[in-house]
């Protein structure tokens, strides 16, 4: 009769008590191989190549001109270019001389032969900065610039009228921003929207001096 009495309500047996514990002592096993699986994992992965010191970078693109205050100054379209040499600062920071340029009134009758300095642009503004450049995303996607430096102008119609190719030169500085895609070996394709502002000192005899804007969008080749 005692064998087959059921058990008293709210009461657990010894045997059901037991019953769910290695079930959850296997999950826990389970979850210590996995974490111990991924750490020998990422310790057997080589780390990250590091990022070269050396910074090259060539731009070429389309940009706009504002020199009307100047003496047969222009405003309008034209080519602008720029080279970089520099080195990595850190992860984010880029620093080196930025070369550049931006050039219209393209005509074919401003060149000389006989001229070394001769230009096929009427009237050009050139640059020698001193840029930095920040990628918040280290080495890839969005990027920021900027530079100083000494600005140099040349005019063909003043050149015409003093017979010297400089025909002034002052102080600027630029601003830009564009976007990154790294490609295998350190090379980069960007994109660029720079904008720079100077102001220049006329050369004897002309005297006096005026401000520019230059406007450009452009496409640069990089190493870094």
């Amino acid at each position: 009769m005692s064998e087959g009495r059921a058990p008293c309500p709210g009461t657990v047996t010894r045997h059901a008590a037991r019953g769910p514990r290695p079930r959850r002592r296997r999950r826990a096993a389970a979850a210590l191989c996995l974490v111990a699986i991924g750490r020998l994992a990422a310790a057997a992965e080589p780390p990250p190549e590091s990022a070269p010191r050396f910074w090259g970078d060539f731009g070429v693109g389309v940009g706009e001109l504002d020199a009307s205050a100047a003496p047969s100054g222009a405003s309008g379209g034209g080519i602008a270019a720029d080279l970089t040499v520099g080195g990595r600062l850190s992860d984010r920071w880029l620093m080196g001389l930025n070369l550049g340029g931006i050039g219209n009134r393209l005509s074919s009758s401003y060149y000389d032969a006989n001229d070394r300095y001769s230009s096929v642009y009427g009237q050009t503004v050139t640059n020698v900065f001193l840029t930095v450049q920040f990628e918040p995303a280290g080495d890839a996607g969005w990027l920021y610039g900027a530079g100083a430096g000494q600005v140099l102008y040349h005019n063909h119609d003043l050149e015409v009228l003093t017979g010297d190719y400089r025909n002034g030169e002052g102080a600027g500085g630029e601003l830009h921003v564009g976007y990154d895609w790294p490609f295998p070996g350190h090379a980069h394709v960007e994109a660029r929207l720079g904008v720079e502002r100077g102001h220049i000192s006329l050369s004897s005899p002309l005297g006096g001096s005026f401000s520019f804007t230059a406007v450009s969008l452009s496409v640069h080749i990089a190493h870094h």
